[in-house]
């Protein structure tokens, strides 16, 4: 049975599930209009899987098969995976559709198996046994570990002398010995904690620990839920791909960088919000603004979602409704921040905000180690003499981002959904990042996540409380 018209209704549908023929739901038939071409998991798999190949040249101990072995491996897994594709063909049976998406399922999982997951293992043994170098380890893992130490002693991790930890003996290997991050803990409250509830359960089981656990439970929790944000199984297994394969993302996660545990908050935020789950939605978020800066701007447009969101039409009564909502949100963010504010406020301080933004003597660099921000041009225009001088990055960020923030508002109150909410915060985050005083290119990676979850989240409106959210998210 084959429509012309794109737009299926429900009786041609119904009519199909009568008469027994191949196409057996509205997703099928949005998979017979997808496959006149790839489906654009197709073209991402293999792409984004080559991509990252480079990162099994780094593993330490893999010699020429070993680096050999995955690109042939890889070639076969994408021959196979496309012949799947061509051997369904564009009208196939509900059980013969199953069958080819766990078989495409089970080849991408294999490519992230083949390209991530287990150059990631092979990072952290090696770490184990010969130390922190810069090819196995990158500074957050050692900082999280040496941090949530002094946390299980009573101590704050924060204003504190990291120099007799393994980060000494990893920034001199680095050959980065006068490393600031030594001295400066820019990592909020809640990496220091989950480290710190962690380590000791794990210890006990295994004999050892690394903090890229933690980053590795985040990874497994955005291949499980990512997939669920979308509207149909085919964008979901697109979504979960890009995600999980961000070209710009992998090769910092095998090596310790974080990002993966921000996309993990946001994508269960989002899985929870489109189920209507509120006060866990905010709550979640509370755990994410203690978690990372980056979040932090999603606040303000979240706030006006839900705000937006609200039936009743006195202000008294709005205003209630949104503190029932969302009062979790500062009261986590509250809870797990202010008792390490309140131990050292100056430290806290010089730490997490002045250490970034230029306001301590001994600042990260202007530029980074390789910055795509406006800072590129500050240091190529010669304004400062030295990267560790003061310039008014901060001013430039407020400037820019404030009115990129009244028009979020705006728009959001025009269009309430959830893509509109990750649209806005997409946009202000890029322009708040490239006006800082560094703009790594992880920070790229998650902007790129972000513009994934954008593309394929399903057009979730978020509506008012009490009336159940119809998800539109196509049957299957």
């Amino acid at each position: 049975m084959k429509h012309n018209n794109p737009a299926v209704d429900d009786s041609a549908i119904s009519r199909a599930h009568e008469m027994s023929e191949p196409i057996a739901s509205e997703e099928q038939v949005g998979y017979e209009r997808g496959m006149r071409m790839l489906p654009i998991a197709a073209i991402l798999l293999p792409l984004m899987a080559y991509m990252n190949l480079w990162i099994t040249n780094l593993v330490p101990g893999y010699g020429w098969f070993e680096q050999t072995l995955p690109r042939v491996l890889l070639k076969l897994m994408t021959i196979g995976y496309l012949m799947i594709i061509w051997i369904t063909g564009p009208t196939p049976r509900a059980a013969t559709l199953q069958r080819a998406r766990l078989w495409r399922s089970t080849i991408g999982l294999g490519m992230i198996m083949l390209i991530v997951l287990v150059p990631t293992a092979m990072f952290i043994h090696d770490r184990l046994i010969r130390g922190p170098y810069t090819e196995n380890v990158i500074d957050w893992p050692l900082q999280i570990e040496a941090g949530s130490k002094l946390l299980l002693s009573g101590r704050s991790p924060y204003a504190a002398d990291y120099s007799a930890t393994e980060m000494r003996l990893w920034s001199e290997r680095a050959n980065f010995p006068n490393n600031p991050a030594m001295h400066h803990a820019i990592h909020l409250p809640m990496n220091f904690i989950l480290s710190a509830l962690i380590m000791p359960l794990w210890q006990a089981l295994t004999g050892w620990y690394d903090a890229r656990i933690i980053l590795l439970t985040a990874y497994f929790v955005v291949l499980l839920i990512a997939p669920r944000l979308a509207r149909n199984w085919e964008e979901g297994h697109a979504l979960q791909i890009g995600l999980a394969l961000n070209p710009l993302l992998v090769d910092t996660f095998v090596v310790g960088l974080s990002d993966y545990l921000l996309i993990a908050y946001l994508v269960v935020i989002l899985w929870l919000r489109q189920r209507g789950w509120l006060r866990a939605t905010a709550c979640l978020l509370g755990l994410a603004v203690a978690t990372r800066q980056f979040s932090w701007l999603l606040v303000p447009i979240y706030v006006a979602a839900e705000w937006f969101a609200l039936p009743q039409r006195s202000t008294r009564a709005r205003l209630r409704e949104l503190a029932r909502r969302i009062w979790l949100l500062p009261t986590i963010a509250i809870l797990v921040i202010a008792p390490f504010f309140l131990a050292n406020p100056r430290g806290f301080y010089d730490d997490v905000i002045a250490y970034g933004s230029g306001g301590v003597a001994d600042a990260f660099p202007i530029g980074g180690p390789g910055s795509f921000g406006v800072s590129v041009i500050v240091l190529g225009m010669g304004w400062v003499k030295d990267r560790s001088e003061q310039f008014p990055f901060s001013l430039l960020q407020l400037a820019a981002v404030l009115p990129l923030l009244g028009y979020a508002v705006w728009k959001q109150r025009r269009q309430n959904t959830l893509r509109c909410m990750l649209l806005s915060y997409l946009i202000v985050l890029a322009v708040f990042l490239s006006m800082g005083r560094f703009m790594n290119e992880n920070y790229v990676g998650f902007l790129f996540a972000l513009l994934m979850l954008t593309a394929f989240i399903s057009e979730t409106p978020l509506i008012p409380a009490g009336v159940p959210n119809e998800i539109e998210r196509v049957p299957g």
